[in-house]
C-alpha cells in the first residue's frame, strides 16, 4: 500500500546551539533564508476592519495604545532582529522570545504581566502533496492585541480572517480573547483531518490484511503506530493548556470565551481518546497480522511434519535392505524386491489415510 508520508516529528531533538547558553538568550535555531518575514495586521471593532500588511515593525508601535482589538501576523521566526524588535515594542520577555524562536518548543501556557504567552502544535494535511506538516504557533494575548508568530506562511485560519472582514460576525464584535479562541479552534479542529487521513490508512491496511499478509504490511503498520505515538506525543499537552485558559486567574479571557474553550477542551478530549484508539487498532491488526503469519507457518510445518512421518519408516526400510552385507537372508527370496516396495507403498498409504480422518489435511 501507499503510506501518507509521515509528519515531521522526531523521537528526540538534538540540543543544537543553546548549550552553554544564558537563559533568554535570542538564538537561530532554524534556517537562515533570504525570504522576507511578511507581518499582517488586522485593526478591527464592530464599527469596521482594516487590514494591512506592515512594512516596518515601527509601525507596530501604535497598536498597544490603539483602542481597537489589533491582530498581528508574523510569518517566519528567521529574522532576530525583527523578533527582537517585537519584542521590544510588545514589552515580552527574553525568556518568551527564546521560546518563540524555539522550533521544537513544547505546547504550554504561561501568564506575564500584561499578557499571555501560549504555544500551540498546527498539524494539518496537504491534498497537494499528499503529505502532513507540523509547526509551532506563538500566540500572544494582551488586552487589546494579539501577536501570532508561525514558522512559515500558510496556515488553517483563513476561514476566520473572512469572518473578520465580514461586519456581522462575532468576531468583530467579540474581543482579542475571543479570536484567540477561534485560532486554537482552527487548529484543534484540523486535529481531525489528521486523524480522518490516519483512519483511512488503518482502514486501507485491514483490507490488504484479509486479502493479503507480507512484511511490507508489517513495516507500514509499525509506520503508522509510530507516528500516532509522535502525533499525541506533540499534541497531549494541550489539554493542560485549555485547563489553564479556563481557570478564572485567567483574566484576559472573559467568561464568555471561556466557555467556548472548555468546549475546544471537549474537542481534545475526543481527538486524543481517537487517537489512542487507532493505536489500539494498529496494534490488533499488527497481532492479526502476526496470527495469520504463524498459522501460514504452522500450516506449512504440518505438511513437511506429514511428509516427514511418511517418509521415516520408508527411509528406515530402505536403510536395513541398502546394508552392504554379503550374507543377508532376504537378499536369496526370488520376490524379495518387489514384496518390499509393497510394503513401503502399504505404510505410505496407511499413514495418509489415517492423517486424513484425523483432519490434519
Amino acid at each position: 500500500m501507499s503510506i501518507v508520508k509521515s509528519i515531521p516529528l522526531k523521537l528526540y531533538q538534538k540540543a543544537g546551539k543553546k548549550l552553554g547558553q544564558a537563559p533568554g538568550t535570542l538564538t537561530q535555531l532554524v534556517e537562515k533564508s533570504s525570504e522576507a518575514m511578511p507581518i499582517t495586521l488586522f485593526e478591527y471593532d464592530r464599527q469596521g476592519c482594516v487590514e494591512k500588511e506592515i512594512k516596518a515593525t515601527s509601525d507596530l508601535q501604535r497598536v498597544k495604545e490603539s483602542s481597537s482589538n489589533n491582530w498581528v501576523n508574523i510569518d517566519g521566526i528567521h529574522e532576530l532582529n525583527i523578533i527582537e524588535e517585537i519584542g521590544r515594542i510588545f514589552d515580552i520577555h527574553p525568556l518568551v522570545l527564546e521560546d518563540i524562536l524555539n522550533p521544537r518548543q513544547r505546547i504550554k501556557i504561561e501568564f506575564y504581566d500584561g499578557y499571555v504567552f501560549i504555544v500551540l502544535k498546527m498539524i494539518t494535511y496537504s491534498d497537494t502533496s499528499q503529505s502532513f506538516g507540523k509547526e509551532n504557533i506563538c500566540l500572544i494575548l494582551g488586552k487589546q492585541f494579539l501577536v501570532t508568530f508561525q514558522e512559515k506562511p500558510g496556515d488553517t485560519f483563513d476561514g476566520i480572517r473572512e469572518r473578520l472582514r465580514k461586519e456581522s460576525s462575532r468576531a468583530r464584535a467579540s474581543g482579542c480573547d475571543y479570536l484567540a479562541y477561534r485560532l486554537i479552534d482552527s487548529i484543534v479542529d484540523h486535529y481531525y483531518v489528521v486523524l480522518e487521513k490516519f483512519g483511512e490508512q488503518i482502514e486501507q491496511l485491514e483490507t490488504e490484511l484479509s486479502d493479503n499478509s507480507n512484511l511490507e504490511l508489517v513495516k507500514d503498520i509499525q509506520l503508522i503506530k509510530r507516528e500516532l505515538l509522535l502525533f499525541l506525543r506533540a499534541v497531549l499537552p494541550l489539554g493542560e493548556v485549555l485547563t489553564g485558559m479556563t481557570k478564572v486567574e485567567a483574566l484576559l479571557f472573559t467568561e464568555e470565551t471561556r466557555l467556548y474553550l472548555r468546549d475546544v477542551k471537549d474537542h481534545f478530549m475526543q481527538v486524543k481518546d481517537t487517537t489512542a484508539s487507532f493505536l489500539d487498532l494498529s496494534a490488533d491488526i499488527l497481532d492479526s497480522h502476526l496470527s495469520i503469519m504463524s498459522h501460514k507457518m504452522n500450516e506449512v510445518m504440518k505438511v513437511l511434519t506429514i511428509f516427514a512421518a511418511i517418509f521415516i519408516p520408508l527411509t528406515f526400510i530402505a536403510g536395513i535392505f541398502g546394508m552392504n552385507f554379503e550374507y543377508m537372508p532376504e537378499l536369496k527370496i526370488k520376490f524379495a524386491y518387489h514384496l518390499v516396495w509393497l510394503v513401503m507403498i502399504g505404510i505410505a498409504v496407511f499413514m495418509l489415510v489415517k492423517f486424513k480422518r484425523k483432519g490434519w489435511f
